[in-house]
Parts: structure tokens; sequence; C-alpha cells
């Protein structure tokens, strides 16, 4: 099974003449995700930036360093200790950039969980409120607020009434 773009085109195939030799064909496009109204979150990773491959230098990256190792380990050259040497120290620094991209893909996880858990809260208030609309009683409700008028009218009147009283009114 093989991973292909839009294009159709598999982002790893091995070189005519040298299948341990890996060519990097994808491009270094970045697809991102809207996750709330003002967040991102990228899908992906370059496979260039995921094994550090340079399209202008072949001779680096991480499968060029153990298409070397193994080619070292086949030959048995005199510089043996050196080669090893050279080789574990590139597979060193693969794999910290493979734990730096780890460490990008727990970061975005973590961001998706955090907009997951606010689109639950939003969801559940929504779905309160859609209830408390729908389950109104409009009967009951036009009742109230006859009652209610009602009373502010008569509260309205006495104040009125209150409102023109004074002594000089009942000396007459």
């Amino acid at each position: 099974m093989c991973i292909r773009d839009r294009s159709q085109t598999a982002p790893f195939a091995p070189a005519s003449g040298n299948p341990r030799q890996i060519l990097y064909q994808g491009d270094g496009g970045q697809r991102l995700a809207q996750t709330g109204p003002t967040a991102t979150v990228a899908v992906g990773d370059p496979g260039s930036e995921v094994v550090q491959v340079d399209s202008a230098d072949p001779a680096k990256g991480l499968f060029a360093t153990l298409d070397r190792l193994a080619t070292t380990l086949e030959t048995a050259p005199t510089s043996l200790h050196a080669d090893l040497a050279t080789a574990l120290s590139e597979i060193d620094s693969g794999l910290n950039n493979l734990n730096g991209v780890q460490a990008k893909v727990g970061v975005r996880l973590q961001a998706l969980e955090s907009q997951a858990f606010a689109n639950s809260d939003f969801s559940l208030h929504l779905q309160q409120t859609i209830s408390e609309v729908g389950d109104l009683d409009y009967a009951e409700a036009i009742t109230q607020l006859s009652r209610e008028t009602l009373g502010l009218q008569v509260a309205q009147q006495s104040f009125m009434r209150v409102q023109n009283l004074s002594l000089f009114n009942y000396m007459n």
C-alpha cells in the first residue's frame, strides 16, 4: 500500500538502478484544517521535513544515511569504525528530527482535543437552548404576559392618583 497525493505520485520511491536509494517525489505543501472560527491545525507534515530529504543534495537525509550504512556493512572498508560512527551520528540526528515531528503532531493533537471539548460544550449549550425554546407553553406564556400587563396598568393608575394628592385638595 502506498499513500499518494492528488497527483497520484508516491511521495517516496526507490531510485532506478538502486532500489535501496529512496527519492522524495512529493511536494513541500501542507494542508491545514479549520478547527474553529480562528483556529487551524496542520493535517500532516511534508515527507521531506520528516525524513530530512534535501532535494538539492540527495546524499543527505535519513534514507541516504541508512543506504550508506548498508553499503558500509556490506563492503567492510578499512575505515569501518569511523564510517559506523558517522552513520550512527546521522541516525541519531534523524531520530531527533523524528522526535521533533512527533512532538509537533502531539501539539496538534492536543489542539484538536481542546477544540473538540469546546465544540461539545457549545453543542450541549445549543441543545439546551433549543429545548427551552421548543418546550415553551405558548398559552401559559400569553396568560402570564396578560396578567403582568394588567398589574402594570393598575400600578400606573395608582401612581397617577397618588401623585395628584396633596393637603390642599382636602382643605377645600
